[in-house]
């Protein structure tokens, strides 16, 4: 999950070029709304971006659809929303373009700090610890024991931002595991089940089908609480391992001078959408839940794992081993 070093110098000078992004019609959308997302379709994220755009057409009496736009870890989608004439699009990505993307793979082609404001995160994802089903360790504390006796006999992997705290969990409690690189969930949680790889760390939700079927063990989820989607798996700080504390929370992100009445007015409805009782049974059954929704909420969130996420970068590195 390597971003190129390639850049395109036409996006670049069409970034440099645009003019201030507050402006709109006053009567807002004027058309059709773009969701652009770097999630395939499919995925977790794709899943509720879709029940966004679907609530959001009937509440807005215009159409909105969703663009998949995957690839370096959704920076090619952030760039596509970017270039995108103000108020025809919305990107809905995983809160690790914001917090980690900066981080990993600057320099960037836009500002994300002005290029991306952040409307709401409308459900909570869980974030969790798997390991091969026939694995010797039964626990978290298991593996990281089994892991550091054994110095660069293991493997891992995760999600971008996700690796950043396991990263530099790992270097402050002296283990030494060799990080394996993916391109996608897709490769990467089948050999994670084949024993080819001996651990990740990734959004239970794609992984939530495996662990029914046994073909995964979960072994602890890094959120505050334990998900609803299994309820019999501890959270990291039950496990003893409470600097492993993360939680996931992908957010809707609006175009730069969005003003701030319109920002909670799209939140405002998004809350209504994850309230419907047949959102709610759909969100839980993908191992997502609702999730409050608002712009000062996900700009404190935002913040406060950015912090942690800056730190980490600043102590141990930013960039996984190529």
């Amino acid at each position: 999950m390597r971003l190129t070093k390639r850049r395109d110098v036409s996006a670049l000078l069409a970034i440099s070029a645009l003019p201030a992004r507050a402006s709109v019609p006053s009567t807002w959308p004027d058309g059709p709304v773009r969701i652009v997302t770097p999630s395939p379709p499919g995925s977790s994220v794709d899943a509720v971006a879709r029940l966004l755009a679907d609530g959001l057409s009937r509440r807005y009496g215009q159409p909105w659809f969703v663009e998949n736009r995957p690839g370096a870890d959704g920076v090619v989608a952030a760039q596509a929303f970017v270039l995108s004439r103000p108020g025809s699009a919305l990107l809905f990505s995983a809160a690790a373009i914001y917090t980690a993307a900066p981080l990993m793979f600057a320099p960037l082609l836009y500002d994300t700090v002005t290029e991306l404001v952040p409307i709401a995160a409308p459900v909570t994802d869980f974030i969790g610890f798997v390991v091969a089903p026939d694995a010797a360790a039964r626990t978290l504390a298991d593996f990281l024991a089994h892991a550091k006796a054994m110095p660069q006999r293991l493997t891992w992997a995760s999600a971008p931002g996700a690796y950043l705290i396991l990263n530099a969990y790992f270097r402050a409690n002296g283990i030494d595991m060799t990080y394996v690189s993916y391109r996608s969930l897709t490769t990467m949680l089948p050999d994670v089940a084949a024993g080819r790889l001996d651990m990740a760390y990734v959004p239970l939700a794609p992984a939530l089908p495996m662990v029914r079927a046994t073909r995964l063990r979960l072994l602890a989820v890094s959120n505050a609480e334990r998900a609803a989607a299994a309820p019999e798996v501890p959270t990291a700080h039950e496990a003893g391992f409470p600097e492993l504390e993360l939680e996931g929370f992908p957010g809707l992100f609006g175009w730069r001078g969005m003003p701030l009445p319109l920002r909670e007015e799209i939140a405002a409805h998004m809350r209504d959408i994850v309230a419907d009782p047949v959102v709610v049974a759909r969100l839980l059954a993908l191992g997502l839940e609702p999730r409050p929704a608002t712009p000062v909420r996900f700009e404190a969130d935002l913040r406060r794992v950015g912090a942690l996420y800056a730190e980490a970068a600043r102590r141990y590195g930013a960039r996984p081993p190529d």
